[in-house]
């Protein structure tokens, strides 16, 4: 077992949004002290936890915004929720750190040096800066956050610790960065400890009678030698987030940066929970207060981010924005299990393997043409002939295929059934007598509203058109219905 702990460095920064530009310094007050800032800032010598005046006085520009937890908390979830894309368990530790069990997921991404690479695009895609840990527990592997090195320097390549370079790190690391409350750290340096290497020497039931059973406990869970499970993220029933821009957002193309960030969520998300995407619908928020609304739907459900967002590039580019953009969302409901036609043992073959592509294909047009422009026809359960086919969107799953008809039926059926003129007991075709052929095949329905009752005949022309006609058993009238090739 591998654990991966992220601290993320700047989440108070990036939680709110704010347009950053790069040479303007900028900070975060919480009750008056800075809890974060940007490079900008800190290149004037803004720190963390140093107070509003004396960072003013060190950099008179600074602009400072107040902090907003419960969007720290919101961003914290949305980071959670991506990293489901490289491991089913994911904890977070709030106010700003995750933890991944990364070990089951190394060979799938090729060890952990692919697996981090990997990781860190993806915070570099959520504008995060983070410190990284690895460890065999959960609370080692944050800790070890603080140690300002990169896993790789501890790590082989297939994710076991090196013990000589681990061991020196952990017992390297200042009292400072335990997880445990502050009077006990300054107990601690009263004592004169100052590396956590010191303080796992001492007997731990001494330990245990002056600084009391957390501390021994927690720095049991650090060695290994107690049980530390930890509670797994709980995903909503439902995919719904949305991403404040700052300043306006005037061309749809620009929002493609913002709307990748949303599908990885969703990935994760959908991972996590084993589930698919039948339809995504984008919601835009406008300067001026309204909204644009974007629904895209899948002809089949997938889960892929690339499909996902070529989909949304395509629906994008046909956005015509009337104000600048301040706000994009995305909301996602109708979730299906994974469902489709499986390849057999030996690969794909015939058919089956042209059907992904043409579900992909019939989605790119209906992203770019309207969800209304692709439709297939299908059969319906239904006796008479003119309500016996539809057109559907190519992913309507709404009934069941009826069995084919017993007779047979013309490729071409007239709109709707034109009267034909009789002479002579015998129905007429632009006044040219009809002989039947074969017939007659009686078909009836619809007794509860407008009864239907119909005796049709193959019939042909003198000039050898072949023609479907029905006589109404009713009227007694005749009826042109359909032409064969």
């Amino acid at each position: 077992m591998l654990w991966l702990g992220i601290r993320c460095l700047d989440l108070p920064l990036a939680a709110l949004a704010v347009d950053q530009a790069p040479e303007r310094p900028l900070a975060v007050l919480d009750r008056q002290r800075i809890c974060a800032c940007n490079a900008a800032a800190a290149a004037a010598g803004v720190v963390a936890a140093q107070p509003v005046a004396s960072a003013l006085a060190l950099c008179p520009a600074l602009e400072t915004v107040s902090r907003a937890p419960q969007r720290e908390t919101a961003a914290l979830e949305a980071l959670g929720m991506a990293c489901h894309n490289f491991t089913p368990r994911v904890t977070l530790r709030p106010p700003a750190a995750l933890l991944l069990e990364i070990g089951g997921s190394l060979r799938l991404f090729g060890g952990p040096a692919a697996l981090l690479a990997k990781l860190r695009a993806m915070l570099d895609l959520h504008q995060l800066s983070a410190a990284l840990g690895a460890a065999a527990n959960p609370a080692a592997a944050l800790l070890l956050t603080h140690a300002g090195r990169d896993p790789l320097d501890y790590l082989d390549d297939r994710g076991g610790l090196r013990h000589q370079a681990f061991t020196g790190l952990l017992d390297s690391l200042p009292l400072a960065a335990l997880d445990c409350p502050p009077p006990v750290r300054e107990a601690l340096a009263q004592a004169g400890l100052r590396r956590l290497g010191a303080l796992l020497e001492l007997p731990g039931r001494t330990l245990g009678r002056r600084y009391g059973r957390d501390l021994l406990h927690y720095l049991q869970r650090i060695q290994g030698r107690r049980p530390d499970p930890q509670p797994s993220l709980v995903l909503p029933p439902a995919f719904q987030r949305a991403l404040e821009l700052g300043l306006g957002v005037e061309a749809a193309e620009m929002l493609l940066f913002p709307a990748r960030r949303l599908l990885q969520e969703l990935s994760g998300y959908l991972r996590a929970r084993q589930l698919c995407c039948g339809s995504l619908h984008w919601r835009l928020t406008l300067e001026d207060g309204t909204a644009t609304e974007l629904p895209l739907r899948l002809t089949h459900p997938r889960s892929d981010l690339q499909h996902l967002l070529e989909l949304t590039r395509l629906g994008f580019a046909g956005l015509r924005l009337p104000a600048p953009v301040t706000a994009l969302g995305l909301e996602c409901r109708d979730l299906p299990p994974p469902a489709g036609p499986q390849p057999d043992l030996l690969g794909a073959s015939g058919t089956t393997a042209d059907i992904p592509a043409f579900q992909a294909l019939c989605d790119r047009l209906g992203a770019r043409l309207g969800p209304e422009a692709i439709r297939r026809p299908l059969a319906c359960d239904e006796h008479l002939p003119e309500r016996a086919g539809i057109l559907a969107s190519p992913g309507f799953a709404g009934h069941s295929d009826p069995p084919p008809p017993q007779a047979q039926r013309p490729l071409w059926l007239l709109e709707s059934p034109q009267p034909l003129v009789v002479h002579g007991r015998r129905p007429c075709l632009a006044g040219d007598p009809l002989a039947l052929e074969s017939g007659p095949e009686r078909i009836e329905g619809h007794w509860w509203c407008t009864p239907a009752s119909r005796d049709y005949y193959q019939a042909r022309s003198s000039h050898g058109h072949r023609c479907w006609v029905y006589l109404d058993r009713r009227s007694g009238a005749w009826f042109l219905h359909g032409l064969f090739g």
